[in-house]
């Protein structure tokens, strides 16, 4: 891995990008499989395989970069070595349904994928440090990602995340508590609980409220945007999804909530409520922008 050179800008047209990691043709070839894949059972573990090469090389990535003293060279290197992979992983998903009932390895690996998205700013459009198909990948992916629901004590977000905080220095920390500050508005209640939050904590809330802000912004599927409220509730995943996607007595899922989120100490819950209305938030901006669309009226009605 450390024998090869990388070059990444936000150009889609420039044809002069070397990848460190992986070769151009590899890519291609990892694209066209994507496309072409037939069958669930080789669909799935193409996703896992995927999925598995995009965190090792995070993991991978983290190793080299410590032998590098230039801040700019590690973040363009670690974070294009996994960018190539989003169009691929995109590719595959968008042929695929929801996940709705994922198991513990590969739920484990989406909430690494979308860790490592937010930290790495594959989330942000129009962000010039990367190219727009990396976004719109991730757009794509989000529609039918399972939702990042711990369904374990949430102590393993700091025990068993995939990006390490042993070398995040306080300025990034703070960096990061304030960018999760930013997008939700810096609402008084949580400004505080925010500012004393872990590292794996605060990545973790940017996760779920990117993930689910690009979800209810891009889904076709109407009943996108409930899945926020389902961090809320009981950890019974399955039955939740089967609750919102095929039954429109939305209002009963405030009666059941998260055990889990409501008895962390460190002010989850109350991060996750601001979370959810910042994503309905959003969805209704979207909605509003859509006013005249036909599906989205039959949809609200």
């Amino acid at each position: 891995m450390e024998s090869w050179s990388s070059s990444y800008t936000s150009s889609e047209d420039s044809g002069g990008n070397i990848y460190r990691h992986v070769s151009l043709a590899v890519i291609n070839a990892f694209y066209n499989l994507a496309e072409n894949i037939e069958g669930e059972a080789q669909k799935n573990d193409l996703l896992i395989r995927l999925l598995e090469l995009f965190v090792q090389l995070g993991l991978e990535g983290k190793r080299i970069s410590e032998k590098i003293s230039s801040t700019a060279v590690k973040a363009s290197s670690n974070a294009g070595n996994l960018g190539v992979l989003i169009p691929i992983i995109a590719a595959l998903m968008r042929r695929m349904s929801f996940i709705a009932d994922p198991r513990p390895r590969l739920h484990k690996l989406f909430r690494d994928f979308w860790s490592y998205c937010v930290v790495m700013g594959f989330t942000v459009e129009c962000s010039g440090l990367w190219p727009q198909t990396w976004y719109d990948g991730a757009c794509t992916i989000a529609e039918n990602s399972p939702v990042l629901i711990f369904t374990d004590n949430l102590r393993l977000l700091v025990k068993g995340s995939a990006i390490s905080s042993d070398s995040v220095n306080p300025t990034d920390l703070q960096e990061l508590r304030n960018s999760l500050l930013s997008q939700l508005g810096h609402p008084a209640e949580v400004v505080a609980l925010v500012n004393k939050m872990e590292f794996a904590q605060c990545v973790y809330l940017l996760a779920v409220l990117r993930l689910e802000t690009l979800r209810s912004v891009y889904s076709e599927n109407s009943t996108a945007v409930h899945l926020i409220f389902g961090y809320l509730r009981e950890k019974q995943a399955w039955h939740f999804f089967n609750f919102f996607f095929f039954s429109n007595n939305f209002l009963q899922s405030y009666s059941y909530f998260s055990r889990s989120i409501r008895k962390d100490k460190s002010g989850i819950w109350t991060c996750m409520i601001a979370i959810a209305l910042q994503v309905f938030k959003q969805y209704v901006r979207s909605a509003e922008q859509r006013r005249g669309d036909c599906r989205l009226k039959a949809d609200l009605e």
